[in-house]
């Protein structure tokens, strides 16, 4: 329970960011966007500059809800052809998509969508916030440049990706010691200390979009940098993808759950997880107790069913017929 706010959060240093600055005087926003930009460098293997996201707010002294989707679109110059199957292997992955030739469509420069993460917290902080962007992002830029201890969880992370990202230099350079060895938590048996790990370019980075805002991101420095480096390596986003990026602003019907409303983004896994709660709402849950096997295995076939519809129905509503509100309805 809290009295003024509470934010939850996988990282500590994310949690801490969002509730310093409400107790600035900072709105649930201004709370939220500072936190993300912390996420961006206390989590890499979770979200990134280059990253996306979805925010779904609700203004309390209008009542009104609001879906900010900021996920990354495809590049201008992308083609139906661009990847090559590879009918040896099947479908690979968590989700099951069908297998192609050097993984190009998840590891590499083919693989990057238009980064929507920076233009969809600046715009959510400029309509719905009340503080400056050089004050929210200052957190991010001091963890950034001064660095922080590795977790076992970012430990494990390193270790999960270092066969498939070792091959490009600037990540073996920010994730490994001596380009070799993967940063290591403290290890309590020795009393080691941890590894810290420190992105003073990223800090550079986040200093930019700072003073500039998004424009310096999607029209300036970094937005040179990323495209240079796609025509280097084989990818597909340029200049022009960057500068005509925008969030999509949206005002949803909400959904619900036992009586309480549900604001979730009607395109992306806000749909999903209405899907689930749908479910749920059919089964007596409080009965069956909290962690029971019975409870356990009805919200993981509620999860199942639900995935299963997202995989099936869903895709881009740019490109395909997308029966959202459908798939979250109570029928």
């Amino acid at each position: 329970m809290a009295k003024h706010g509470m934010v939850a959060a996988k990282h500590p240093l994310i949690a801490q960011t969002g509730v310093e600055v409400m107790a600035k005087g900072g709105n649930a926003v201004d709370a939220a966007v500072a936190a993300a930009f912390v996420d961006c460098v206390a989590e890499p293997a979770m979200n990134g500059l280059g990253g996306e996201g979805v925010m779904a707010i609700h203004l309390a002294e209008t009542g009104e809800d609001v879906i900010i989707d900021f996920v990354g679109r495809p590049s201008g110059n992308c083609s139906p052809d661009m990847f090559e199957l590879d009918s040896k292997r099947g479908r690979v992955g968590l989700f099951g998509w069908k297998a192609v030739k050097g993984d190009a469509n998840i590891i590499g420069h083919k693989a990057v969508t238009v980064p929507g993460e920076v233009a969809g917290l600046c715009l959510a902080l400029e309509r719905y916030g009340t503080m400056g962007l050089r004050e929210i992002v200052k957190p991010a830029i001091r963890i950034a440049e001064d660095g922080f201890p590795v977790s076992y969880i970012a430990h494990s992370h390193i270790c999960q990706a270092m066969e498939a990202l070792s091959k490009f230099p600037e990540w073996t350079r920010i994730f490994l010691k001596e380009g070799r060895y993967p940063l290591r938590p403290a290890d309590l048996a020795t009393r080691t200390p941890p590894d810290v790990l420190v992105q003073k370019d990223l800090a550079g980075s986040l200093r930019k979009i700072a003073q500039d805002g998004p424009d310096a991101f999607y029209k300036g420095e970094i937005a040179e940098a990323i495209a240079r480096d796609m025509e280097r390596h084989g990818g597909l986003i340029d200049e022009q993808d960057l500068a005509g990026f925008e969030p999509i602003v949206t005002k949803p019907a909400p959904g619900s759950y036992r009586g309480c409303d549900v604001i979730f983004d009607p395109t992306h896994a806000g749909t999903t997880l209405v899907e689930i709660l749908n479910i749920l709402e059919g089964f007596d849950l409080k009965r069956l107790g909290h962690m029971t096997p019975r409870s356990i295995h009805i919200i993981a076939d509620a999860i199942r069913l639900a995935f299963a519809d997202r995989l099936m129905y869903m895709g881009d509503p740019g490109f395909v017929k997308v029966s959202a509100y459908g798939l979250a309805s109570k029928d």
